[in-house]
């Protein structure tokens, strides 16, 4: 069964526009095959409490250290050509996939590689802005993200894929996913890869400031060149 431990703290969000990682979680599960191969690279374990990976049901491959990012996307690849009969699903942060990732989907669309990515994309580096916001020693109202929000410029990864033949589609509330889910699983079926850009809500101390400092190497010069 699905573990629901997390329940009560999952109902504040469930219905949100953008997405709570709970809800996305269990919205894919539901329309995998019992028998999926999950590869994930992502810097919680959240999504976890909210699939099936009991005995005879899902596989997880992953989950990142945390000491490296950039490898899910050409791993996934591997697994498909491990177990070719296998559904295999790719969990990939926004993050993640800024770390050399993007160039492999030229691969999944080249060699055919029938596999579902979903890109969990808050726009953010969750995990890093957290640590930097709970250890920081300044007043709350003081503290800011200095590096770790990724939405300027908003990196469209759904346009990425289709510029290598790719098709793909964005999600961003709970009635989305299992359609977009279910027309990434026909594609598979047609032997080809399908991209989901999945909008997730910030989490944690700091969720949704998004400031960042305004740096411009053009403002910089003595000579428009």
């Amino acid at each position: 069964m699905i573990n629901i431990i997390y329940l009560d703290e999952a109902k504040e969000m469930w219905n949100s526009s953008p997405l709570s990682w709970e809800r996305l979680s269990f919205e894919i599960d539901k329309v995998l095959d019992d028998d999926a191969c999950i590869v994930a690279e992502l810097d919680t374990y959240i999504p976890y409490y909210w699939m099936d990976f009991s005995r005879g049901k899902k596989a997880l491959i992953g989950t990142t250290t945390g000491f490296a990012l950039g490898w899910v996307v050409s791993a996934s690849l591997g697994v498909k050509i491990a177990r070719p009969d296998r559904q295999i699903v790719c969990l990939v942060g926004d993050g993640s996939m800024l770390f050399g990732q993007l160039e492999s989907l030229w691969s999944f669309s080249r060699y055919d590689v029938p596999a579902i990515i979903v890109v969990f994309n808050n726009r953010s580096y969750d995990g890093p802005r957290n640590r930097m916001f709970t250890l920081s020693e300044h007043p709350q109202e003081e503290r800011k993200d200095m590096a770790c929000f990724l939405g300027d410029p908003d990196v469209n990864s759904v346009g990425i894929a289709e510029s290598f033949g790719i098709k793909g589609e964005v999600v961003s509330s709970p009635d989305q996913v299992k359609p977009a889910m279910k027309r990434a699983i026909k594609a598979t079926k047609e032997g080809r890869p399908y991209l989901i850009d999945a909008i997730l809500a910030q989490r944690g101390p700091g969720a949704g400031t998004n400031w960042h400092p305004e740096i411009s190497i053009a403002a910089g010069r003595k000579r428009t060149v």
